[in-house]
């Protein structure tokens, strides 16, 4: 048999500016029965794959992303280490990507219409070690291809300003993480959850166990079931069950299962503290949210740097003149902002703002 495993995780839930990221990566590996241990990804893939960026033998590095974002004073770009692990990873599935209007086309993310997310692509890997990504690539689709692994896919939510204070607005700030969450469990059921019949998309692929989806903790809450049940009424669900398998401060585990028409579907869930660094899928997942915020974030500070440098400067503050990227979090994109005052509208800064 074979099983898939599905990691969700986000990035950006805190800051003031810049979208709310939430990514899925999906894995199957083959030769796996139910009852046997928990695929360990890190432990398979070790000839290409390890969890710090300093390896001497040039693995590509996947972990939480917050461990693989660099220092801004070092002397390569912050994001090295996150852009090799997911244009690695994108390569050995064949989506090879130059750029990062090709990387969201390749995640099916969406970013909301503003003109500070406007402009030509910005070329990849910022870094200039598209040698490494290469080789990188290529080993790691071996490695994959020998260990019975197989990303099947990823993908990212982007929940920029106007869709986030929308929903903020009216449900509060935990919906927010949710609309991506919610998106990511619909794709799981959609393409990998049918279950007791050994199909996949209507395919015979000689047996598979149900779907693993693992995430990160939502907010630090132990008990799920009523997000479970805006799941499957989002997939419109018959004859649905929840059932509780463990709610505690280590883990909380259901097994949700549907109707869809003559169609069973179920998927086994799991939300986990600290879940980046016990599940590989679930690290993938959060490199590749982090790396498409902070795309779009070089996008934002790209356009209103640009502003700063054209606005007459009898006009603009010469603090304003050279202003410094941000990152979007609340003290510094106050100091941000208060830069950019003479060349951003009052509207356009309520628009830009997330209220939450």
């Amino acid at each position: 048999m074979s099983v898939v495993i599905v990691g969700i995780d986000e990035a950006g839930y805190g800051p003031m500016l810049g979208p709310l990221c939430i990514g899925m990566s999906a894995f199957e590996i083959a030769g796996w029965n139910e009852g046997d241990a928990a695929p360990d990804l890190w432990e398979m893939l070790d000839a290409a794959v390890c969890r710090r960026p300093s390896d001497k033998r040039k693995r590509v590095a996947i972990d939480d992303s917050k461990t693989l974002k660099l220092a801004k004073e070092g002397t390569r770009h912050p994001l090295t280490h996150l852009e090799r692990g997911v244009l690695a990873m994108l390569a050995a599935m064949g989506r090879p990507c130059r750029n990062d209007e090709e990387v969201r086309a390749a995640l099916s993310t969406v970013l909301e219409e503003h003109a500070w997310y406007g402009g030509p692509a910005i070329s990849l890997p910022l870094e200039p070690t598209n040698a490494t990504v290469n080789m990188q690539a290529n080993a790691l689709a071996a490695t994959m291809a020998a260990a019975g692994v197989t990303c099947l896919d990823l993908r990212c939510v982007a929940v920029c300003e106007g869709k986030y204070n929308q929903i903020f607005a009216r449900s509060g700030k935990t919906a927010t993480n949710e609309l991506g969450l919610l998106s990511h469990l619909r794709h799981a059921w959609l393409h990998w959850g049918l279950a007791g019949d050994g199909q996949t998309g209507g395919e015979q692929d000689g047996g598979r166990a149900t779907t693993r989806v693992v995430c990160d903790a939502q907010s630090g809450r132990i008990r799920y079931g009523e997000l479970l049940g805006r799941f499957l009424d989002l997939v419109k669900a018959e004859a649905r069950e929840i059932a509780v398998l463990e709610e505690s401060e280590v883990a909380s585990r259901y097994r949700v299962s549907g109707g869809d028409g003559s169609l069973k579907r179920e998927l086994l869930i799991s939300f986990q503290s600290a879940g980046d660094s016990r599940h590989l899928p679930i690290a993938m997942a959060s490199m590749v949210a982090k790396l498409s915020r902070e795309l779009a974030m070089e996008r934002l500070n790209r356009h209103w740097i640009a502003a700063a440098a054209a606005a007459p400067k009898a006009a603009v503050a010469s603090a304003a003149v050279e202003v410094k990227p941000t990152a979007g979090y609340w003290e510094d994109s106050k100091r941000f902002l208060g830069q950019l005052s003479a060349v951003m509208p009052a509207a356009t800064r309520k628009v830009m703002m997330r209220i939450g």
